[in-house]
């Protein structure tokens, strides 16, 4: 089973609930930007949080996942989102390691989620 850190679509609050075990609500490092009607994230050191929910998915649901997220680890380079492992913190402080999906092209500052909360600012 895998960890997979959740900021946008896939958060159970967006109508994901049930479909994947949920571990809890947890945030991260980086910047969240609208890139379309779904966010995209940017992970970094910065001071700034990302907001979102840990998920339990199979081998199975992972590759699935990639699929809807865009990503194919045999073009990186093309794909829409890239799956990378990145640091989460859980709410009772624990910190765990999570797979995420990382926007994988030019965001614009305008289109930054200030509160870095997908689901309290959606268009």
């Amino acid at each position: 089973m895998h960890k997979l850190f959740t900021y946008g679509t896939l958060r159970p609050a967006y109508g994901q609930e049930g479909k994947y075990p949920h571990l809890g609500s947890a945030k991260t490092r980086g910047r969240l930007y609208y890139t379309s009607w779904f966010p995209g994230a940017i992970f970094s050191d910065e001071d700034c949080e990302i907001i979102g929910d840990v998920l339990e998915v199979d081998d199975d649901e992972l590759a699935n996942l990639d699929l809807y997220e865009g990503f194919d680890p045999g073009h990186k380079e093309q794909s829409l989102f890239v799956r990378v492992i990145i640091p989460v913190t859980l709410e009772d402080g624990q910190e765990i390691e999570c797979f995420a999906y990382q926007f994988n092209h030019e965001t614009h500052e305008d289109t930054r989620i200030q509160t870095g909360d997908f689901l309290t600012t959606r268009k």
